[in-house]
């Protein structure tokens, strides 16, 4: 019977995901998600309470796994630099491991308690990125400039996500974006550091 159960629910999981990845949270249907489970409406709310809790069901694990590698690397970024490749390869390859279940996150959970999880990223992003113009150019960190620094990085992943790459291609465009900014970045601080 357990082994039934679990049976259920990896096909509502897996159901889910592909009904939320086509029409969005706000428009999927249980229904439609249970049909394609081949399981009642019913079977549904035996695993999870309703909608939102199927959602995050599926989101649930990644996202766990985002905050915990992005706490840890940006401490170690700001303290080393040299980090910030290996950083950059381990948030690649937790995007694409997860590619489907990241794009239900940043692009489909409107009227969800993960809808502002694109927001609360760039947010991140920006206070990552404002803490290592702190460190290398004192004072003379530039709000706007941070924005689109941290815009530039996270379209760039956004369309790795959404493309064809296999894992191997994604991590070696990680590697070179990362190349990219930290050339672009010393650039940069250079630049601000000489007209100060």
């Amino acid at each position: 019977m357990a082994e039934q159960d679990s049976g259920t629910k990896e096909r509502l999981l897996q159901s889910g995901k592909e009904e939320f990845l086509q029409h969005g949270f706000q428009n999927a249907s249980l229904r439609r998600i249970c049909a394609n489970a081949g399981v009642t409406t019913g079977a549904l709310y035996f695993f999870f309470r309703n909608k939102e809790d199927l959602f995050g069901s599926i989101v649930g694990k990644p996202l766990a796994a985002y905050h915990e590698l992005i706490e840890r690397s940006a401490k170690k970024e700001i303290e080393d630099v040299s980090s910030a490749t290996g950083n950059e390869e381990n948030l690649m390859r937790l995007l694409m491991t997860y590619r489907e279940e990241f794009i239900l996150l940043l692009e489909k959970s409107a009227d969800t308690k993960y809808e502002n999880c694109l927001t609360e990223y760039k947010a991140n992003l920006e206070k990552v990125t404002a803490a290592f113009f702190e460190k290398y150019a004192p004072g003379q960190a530039n709000g706007r400039l941070i924005q689109l620094i941290v815009s530039m990085r996270v379209q760039g992943y956004l369309e790795i996500i959404h493309g064809n790459d296999t894992l191997e291609e994604a991590m070696k465009l990680a590697k070179y974006m990362s190349c990219y900014a930290e050339a672009g970045f010393s650039e940069l601080i250079r630049q601000i550091n000489q007209e100060c």
